[in-house]
């Protein structure tokens, strides 16, 4: 998972080129334009290497770096330079998060969404904000929902599960929907998770109903309903046997 080294990036200061300010191919500067050009390609190669394993410790040690290269300004308009390498951008880390075995499904959903973010900017300043952002959020989605090392079947319920908490999901439904034994799913399952498959939807619906409890005012019966459990009195049961506190002292405690 470590097999690469981010050293290299700390000498560059920032993902911006360090001593040009356009592409000159000189026959003077060939060299120097060859250097430059293969350190900015071996960044880049860095940056989506770490989006890939979902390093988000990594990410968040030289965010701040990530600027947009003067080296695009292919056009007058420095904003639509911008944005059009900020689309560049967005296809890079959408195939570096498809090789971090993201499900396409979760990959399209974020990367639809910064597609349209990205011509909704208006300054070259807000587009270098939304890169940041974007390259997170990107790692994040890898840390969170990476398949690697899962079997087919299992990545498909593994998807079908963060797609949509409050369906049924329950072992024999499942079972159904892929025409397997539910024995045997529930077998294979248990190997490669460590969980029941029970354990494993009752901790994802507790992890959405605190995200929902830190992120919204949701009533806590418009929560459990959304988590899957709409049963107020056992989601409040679950809820505090995972966390320790039921979900309105949670939430009363956040609120601090």
């Amino acid at each position: 998972m470590d097999a690469f080294s981010i050293i290299e990036l700390s000498n560059f200061g920032s993902f911006e080129e360090t001593s040009h300010t356009e592409y000159d191919y000189d026959p003077k500067n060939l060299f120097t334009s060859m250097d430059y050009v293969e350190k900015k390609y071996q960044a880049e190669s860095e940056l989506l290497q770490i989006v890939s394993h979902g390093q988000l410790h990594k990410i968040e040690m030289y965010i701040n770096l990530i600027q947009i290269p003067t080296t695009e300004n292919r056009l007058a308009d420095q904003v639509r330079n911008a944005k059009n390498y900020a689309i560049i951008m967005n296809t890079l880390l959408r195939k570096a998060a498809e090789n971090g075995a993201v499900h396409p499904i979760h990959i399209d959903r974020i990367s639809s969404e910064y597609a349209r973010k990205i011509e909704l900017q208006t300054s070259e300043k807000n587009i270098t904000t939304l890169l940041r952002e974007m390259t997170r959020k990107y790692t994040l989605l890898v840390k969170n929902h990476s398949l690697q090392g899962y079997s087919n079947l299992i990545r498909k319920i593994l998807v079908h599960i963060d797609t949509d908490l409050s369906a049924d999901l329950t072992l024999s439904t499942q079972a159904k929907l892929l025409d397997v034994n539910p024995s045997y799913l529930s077998t294979v399952f248990k190997k490669e998770t460590g969980q029941t498959l029970t354990e494993y939807v009752t901790a994802k619906r507790i992890e959405h109903a605190i995200f929902l409890l830190n992120s919204t005012n949701m009533q806590i019966q418009t929560i459990a309903q959304y988590c899957g459990i709409p049963d107020v009195c056992y989601f409040t049961k679950t809820f505090k046997k995972i966390v320790g506190k039921s979900p309105t002292e949670y939430k009363n405690h956040i609120m601090k």
